[in-house]
């Protein structure tokens, strides 16, 4: 009877602590996603307010790749480091940047 009650316990604490786990997880999960959310608004008003379109084509495109893959953090990052540093040089889009948003590792 003893021994049952211990692998009960047991059992539950297990339980217990893969459902905290799970949920621990998944708060990860959106927290990323929110940051992401944030950040793809932030980095619109940005592409919107310069009226750059074609780097709005190329956001949207990165977007897309963070939707569905797990590469699409780096490719947002790449978009969102070359954006930035455009806009804060005031430089205009080239395509020489396309081409190291493409290529960076």
């Amino acid at each position: 009877m003893a021994e049952n009650e211990r692998h009960l316990r047991l059992e539950g604490q297990r339980h217990s602590k893969e459902k905290s786990d799970l949920r621990h997880s998944l708060a990860q999960k959106e927290n990323k996603r929110a940051r992401y959310e944030e950040l793809w608004r932030r980095s619109l008003r940005l592409l919107l307010d310069n009226k750059k379109d074609y780097l709005l084509g190329l956001y949207f495109h990165a977007w897309s790749k963070y939707a569905s893959s797990q590469n699409g953090d780096r490719e947002i990052g790449r978009l969102n480091a070359v954006v930035f540093s455009q806009s804060r040089k005031g430089e205009s889009w080239t395509v020489e940047d396309t081409a190291r948003i493409h290529r960076a590792p």
